[in-house]
């Protein structure tokens, strides 16, 4: 199949994927929320988690009860508290996330969280974590020593040369750790749903997600034009819908941000709910 055929092809599974994201929401679009929903409740609860050892750091930091290396040390402490505080809940969203695609699917009897689900979204957050960091330490770590060694550095010289490439590599870094991670992120495309429908651990779902990318790969590109198509017709109607809460918060900033937080992520909750549907459905075609 040539690349033309491919991508008539990916328009065409776009539109029978749209078209049952529109069936599946007339019937289903109140209880596929409350996925959502919850999920953004487990997010909350990370985020309160993690803030409470910040916050005893915090109040360490402005009442200087430690110095030197037992600040280090504490800082570090606290800092490995508060990951595992918000672990639970992370791991919770991110199973709710699974049922949810496995709801898409066609198991309308799924719950909302399974025990089952547990290994694979500790193994996910894993494999997206060590990604990450790999990337941070490999582009932006190695600048970021550099300038460090060049502020240090006793000659004056060698303190300007280092500090200065230590920047422009630090841009350089930037724009190539945002070019690899969407790469990393188009390759694993379909790894969440082959996660979420077989249980399979990350690399084995990177390797299925990049066979189905590397055999479709025009009409996976026509989805992701699609997506952001309708991401961006969605975003629009979100900035209209924003648009009197914004004039609130110019004329009462206080008033302003209690109406305009819970208007918008409600909207950003909305946004993923409607849009999730259609990746799923797209890869259960690109699957067959």
């Amino acid at each position: 199949m040539g690349a033309w055929d491919s991508l008539s092809r990916g328009f065409d599974l776009s539109g029978d994927a749209l078209r049952e994201t529109f069936a599946f929401h007339k019937v289903e679009f109140r209880q596929y929320i409350k996925y959502w929903l919850l999920m953004t409740a487990f997010d909350f609860g990370a985020i309160i988690a993690a803030a409470i050892p910040f916050a005893a750091l915090f109040f360490i930091l402005v009442g200087n009860h430690l110095s030197g290396t037992n600040l280090i040390a504490t800082a570090a402490a606290l800092s490995v508290l508060a990951i595992l505080l918000a672990l639970p809940f992370v791991m919770l969203s991110i199973s709710t996330l699974f049922s949810s695609m496995r709801y898409v699917m066609g198991n309308m009897g799924e719950g909302f969280v399974h025990i089952r689900d547990r290994k694979p979204a500790l193994k996910y957050m894993a494999f997206y974590a060590a990604i990450s960091l790999a990337l941070f330490l490999v582009l932006l770590g190695a600048p970021l020593a550099l300038m460090l060694g060049g502020s240090l550095s006793g000659s004056g010289n060698a303190s300007a040369a280092g500090f200065i490439g230590g920047i422009l590599l630090f841009y350089a870094g930037i724009f190539l750790f945002i070019i690899l991670f969407y790469l990393f992120s188009f390759i694993f495309t379909y790894g969440v749903y082959e996660i979420a429908a077989e249980g399979m651990g990350p690399v084995a779902a990177l390797k299925r997600s990049y066979a189905l990318v590397k055999s479709h790969f025009w009409e996976t590109l026509v989805f992701f034009l699609v997506l952001f198509a309708i991401s961006y017709a969605l975003g629009v109607v979100m900035q209209i819908v924003l648009l009197p809460f914004l004039l609130v918060l110019l004329l009462s900033p206080f008033l302003g941000i209690v109406l305009l937080i819970p208007v918008a992520l409600m909207l950003e909750i909305v946004e993923n709910a409607l849009l999730t549907p259609f990746k799923v459905f797209f890869w259960m075609k690109i699957r067959e």
